[in-house]
C-alpha cells in the first residue's frame, strides 16, 4: 500500500531493480518514506538530483492500466516535485537475461525522469520544481501510463476520439 506503518518486504522484482542500480554504481536507497507519507522502493541520485523509482509488478495494474492506487500515487509524487521512473513490470521481464539491456533500460529512464522533471542536474528543491513546472503530468507521461517508452494502454479520451472500426456500424 502506498501509506504503511509496517516494514515493506521487497519483491524479487524489486530486488533486481535495486541490484541492477547498485551495478550503474547509483547507491539506491531502498524503501524510502517522503514526506507526503509515500514509500517509495528506491530513490537514486542522478546530476545531482534525487530521482524515485518505483517498481511496479502486477498488482499495480489492471490489465495495463495502473490501478486506482497506483495512478494518484504517482501523480501525487510527481506533484510534489519528485522525478519518477515507474517501471511496469512488463518491460523489466521482456530484457530477462540481458543484464545491459536493463542498465541501458534504467539509464535512458532515469535521465528522461530528471529531464522531465526540469531537472538535469539543476540541483532545485521539489517544492521548487513543483512551483515552476505546470501543472498536469510531466511530458512524455499521462495520468494512466508509464514514460512514453512504456507499452501502456490508451487513455479513455483517445479511445473516444478514436474513428470506429470499419465494418460495424452504430
Amino acid at each position: 500500500a502506498a501509506f504503511c506503518a509496517e516494514e515493506a518486504r521487497p519483491s524479487r522484482l524489486q530486488r533486481q531493480v535495486a541490484s541492477a542500480l547498485a551495478d550503474l554504481e547509483l547507491q539506491p536507497r531502498e524503501e524510502v518514506r517522503t514526506p507526503q507519507g509515500y514509500s517509495l522502493d528506491a530513490v537514486v541520485s542522478v546530476k545531482g538530483r534525487d530521482v524515485a523509482v518505483e517498481v511496479d509488478g502486477p498488482f499495480h495494474f489492471v490489465g495495463r492500466a495502473p490501478t486506482g492506487v497506483t495512478a494518484p500515487k504517482r501523480r501525487q509524487l510527481r506533484a510534489a516535485g519528485w522525478p519518477l521512473l515507474a517501471m511496469p513490470y512488463w518491460e523489466w521481464n521482456a530484457l530477462d537475461g540481458d543484464a545491459a539491456g536493463r542498465r541501458e533500460y534504467l539509464s535512458r529512464g532515469l535521465a528522461a525522469a530528471a529531464a522531465a522533471a526540469g531537472g538535469g542536474g539543476g540541483g532545485r528543491s521539489g517544492e521548487e520544481a513543483a512551483a515552476s513546472r505546470p501543472s498536469g503530468p510531466a511530458p512524455g507521461w499521462n495520468a494512466f501510463q508509464a514514460p512514453v517508452h512504456g507499452q501502456g494502454p490508451p487513455t479513455a479520451e483517445v479511445r473516444r476520439r478514436s474513428p470506429p472500426a470499419q465494418g460495424r456500424e452504430g
